[in-house]
């Protein structure tokens, strides 16, 4: 090729062109100057449309050229067999396509991984007894941040040597074969170099500020990271057998486009085989449901997650979706492709879809090592540059450092994941930061920008739980408040500053002030909850006798009704009467049945009414009192079946009361003959449905939750009954 850099972009055309004539081949592209070399495969996939997977190998000065050699070697036919004469083109492809298999020499990286991993676990176990609960994690730690930094000086950025870490290494070793100073004389000093930019030790050379927290140790500076002894001859075993045995892209590959090497996606691979199993007599993997996802199947479900979300938002033809998603790579399109894609939109169509792929939110409940958010930034860096190829050409795409500003807009504004494990949590920033550092080109006169904060994007926690204090917590019903809409707001501009915070200070400032707003926050939620809860239990709860009704309302010129309609006391009357004469001798056949399950079940209690007994779970653990509940009304209802009782299940309540109470019949009996201006029923319970049954054509019903109903109308929440209330009474 004529230039310097070999680019994929340019090579593919030229195979593609070749492969008419030639249907299997090995493909050989070098630089002007002949000192690099691609050597590249094309094997067809399993499809039914035989697309073409592109495998390469790389030689390059700054190449390790073990892995390249090893592998190049196994096409060698002098060594396959004596007798090259007489193969087939498909037994000679054959060879090569094993040659080219990647798979195999990630899982040669992986077996090696794991063995260095536990030669190191075990020398800081066995150096640092004190610290041998820490061990495997601070071992996964120096492997990551080497590993990161093999990626990271492939580009130059550490003292401008590609080799810079290994040339380290042999001065100490150089030095003391056996002696322990690489970590704790130069390693130690280079993490915190590299995340705090007012340290400067002159050995170190010129290495950039990486910040974003992969290296910051100064917060932890009494444990373990500046106490640990390491020996260089461990470090010799790590980079003799591993770093420097295999060769590293920083480019994770594509379904279609693979190069024979080590890359970030090799992470998620560590953290699925590696890491969920180091607890003892436990398998994380299986416990937490976390298994390693193959990148076909990830790029299938994030292309057509986002082809689903434009289509949805847009009401976009779905057909020309299809047609965008088939285009080659938008910075390998040739003249034919530019013209179809000027076919499928027009730039307005491109501009509304371009605004609105650059403003999805994209939450991964469960991210893992971060195989779908890193498959998510590249579907939609790459749908974005299609939009950015209509309107202003395939040049602007091309333009320097393009795909490093939209990834970190993108990173930023769009991509959000949790997971329930912290080593899950730091790969997956481990691969948003690789995925994003690959397209920065530094100029000669420019700093390598800092890594950002990422923190407040990927988080760890338990996306089922939406409790505090055992309440449920939703933010929406907070935005009602103006302490909670404010509170909200801070805290969300706080963590856009976080973003690119810099210096540890800065970070730590951050995060102090969006943890003390957060405080302020759940102080708000639970000062409403425990006034929800306070309502709820006055107007919803297990006070619903005669004579508390009586104690709130009894000085108002109103009919009272208690107990389903059990009793009842007229307008204007002072005394309560019965609509019901009951005998309640059942009740002693049924306490002692309840007493056994208020004694199982803490928390839980007996209530009894004049018609009725009703066993209370409000205060009892969820899903105890729950499962124990169903039990409860099985029991209950095989007992009371030949008494003259009725057993409803309710809300937090099992109730067994006098057949023929309810409010639907006290209504029919008592209520239906008045002539009413206005009726409205609100209710949460089974024994409301009744009364919805029961009132006139034009009567407001309202159930308070999202369950099935007969009710007209629904509320979320007793708050939103207390709302409505107010406004009837501020605007009757």
């Amino acid at each position: 090729m004529p230039q310097d850099r070999l680019l994929l972009s340019q090579e593919r055309p030229v195979v593609n062109q070749l492969l008419k004539n030639h249907q299997y081949g090995l493909f050989i592209f070098s630089n002007h100057e002949q000192d690099h070399w691609h050597f590249i495969n094309v094997k067809y996939d399993q499809d039914p449309e035989k697309r073409r997977l592109f495998r390469r190998i790389s030689i390059s000065p700054d190449e390790r050229l073990r892995t390249a050699s090893e592998r190049i070697s196994k096409i060698n036919l002098q060594y396959v067999t004596q007798d090259m004469f007489g193969l087939s083109p498909l037994t000679i492809q054959s060879y090569h396509d094993e040659a080219f298999d990647v798979e195999k020499v990630t899982q040669e990286f992986y077996n090696r991984f794991v063995e260095l991993f536990h030669e190191l676990k075990d020398e800081i176990a066995s150096n640092c007894p004190e610290y041998q609960d820490e061990a495997p994690t601070e071992a996964q730690m120096i492997l990551n941040r080497l590993l990161f930094l093999y990626f990271i000086q492939k580009k130059g950025w550490l003292n401008k040597n590609p080799h810079y870490l290994y040339d380290k290494f042999r001065e100490y070793q150089f030095e003391s074969p056996s002696g322990y100073t690489f970590y704790s004389d130069f390693l130690i000093r280079l993490f915190q170099k590299l995340s705090n930019e007012q340290i400067e030790f002159e050995d170190i050379g010129d290495v950039p500020f990486l910040n974003g927290g992969l290296f910051e140790i100064e917060p932890f500076s009494s444990n373990p990271p500046f106490d640990l002894k390491i020996s260089n001859s461990t470090f010799k075993d790590i980079f003799d057998q591993l770093l420097e045995h295999f060769n590293f892209t920083v480019r994770e590959d594509t379904p279609l486009d693979v190069e024979v090497a080590i890359d970030p996606e090799m992470l998620g691979r560590i953290f699925e085989n590696l890491i969920l199993q180091l607890e003892r007599d436990q398998d994380l993997r299986k416990m937490t449901g976390s298994y390693y996802t193959p990148r076909v199947i990830v790029h299938y479900m994030c292309q057509q997650a986002l082809k689903e979300y434009l289509s949805s938002e847009n009401q976009a033809d779905p057909t020309k979706l299809e047609m965008l998603f088939e285009l080659n790579p938008p910075d390998q399109l040739d003249e034919w492709q530019v013209g179809l894609l000027k076919d499928i939109v027009d730039i307005p169509e491109a501009r509304l879809l371009r605004n609105l792929a650059k403003c999805v939110f994209v939450l991964d409940p469960a991210v893992g090592s971060g195989a779908f958010l890193v498959g998510m930034l590249h579907e939609i860096l790459t749908f974005v540059k299609y939009m950015d190829v209509r309107e202003y050409g395939p040049e602007y795409v091309t333009r320097r450092n393009y795909d490093y500003e939209l990834k970190r807009n993108i990173i930023e504004n769009c991509l959000y994941g949790v997971d329930i494990l912290e080593q899950a949590v730091r790969i997956c920033e481990l691969r948003l930061w690789l995925s994003l550092m690959v397209d920065y080109e530094k100029a000669s006169d420019q700093e390598v920008p800092p890594l950002p904060n990422l923190s407040y994007q990927v988080r760890q926690g338990d996306s089922l739980i939406e409790t505090l204090f055992s309440q449920h917590v939703r933010l929406d019903t907070l935005t009602r408040t103006e302490k909670g809409r404010q509170l909200i707001d801070e805290i969300q501009q706080e963590k856009n500053a976080y973003f690119l915070s810099r210096s540890i200070k800065e970070k730590r400032q951050k995060e102090l002030s969006i943890l003390l707003k957060q405080c302020e926050l759940a102080e708000v939620l639970v000062k409403e909850k425990r006034q929800s809860i306070g309502t709820r239990q006055r107007l919803f709860g297990e006070a619903t006798d005669k004579e508390t009704i009586e104690s709130w309302f009894g000085d108002l010129d109103m009919t009272l009704v208690a107990e389903h309609g059990g009793w009842f006391k007229d307008k204007g009357n002072q005394q309560w009467e019965s609509t019901v004469r009951a005998d309640s001798g059942w009740k002693k056949y049924l306490r002692p049945i309840m007493q056994l399950f208020v004694d199982r079940i803490p928390g839980s209690f007996i209530e009894e009414k004049d018609f009725s007994l009703v066993w209370h779970h409000r205060n009892a653990d969820v899903e105890t009192g729950s499962y124990a509940a169903k039990e409860l009304v099985d029991t209950l209802t095989n007992l009371t079946a030949n008494l003259d009782v009725n057993v409803l299940p309710g809300d937090k309540v099992v109730e067994t009361k006098v057949s023929g109470i309810s409010k639907g019949a006290f209504y029919s009996s008592y209520l239906a003959k008045g002539d009413w201006d206005f009726i409205l029923a609100i209710g949460d319970d089974y024994t409301d449905e009744s009364l919805f049954s029961a009132l006139p054509e034009g009567a407001y019903t309202i159930r308070v939750g999202f369950t099935a109903s007969s009710a007209e109308f629904n509320l979320e929440s007793s708050e939103q009954v207390l709302l409505l209330l107010e406004e009837l009474r501020d605007h009757p």
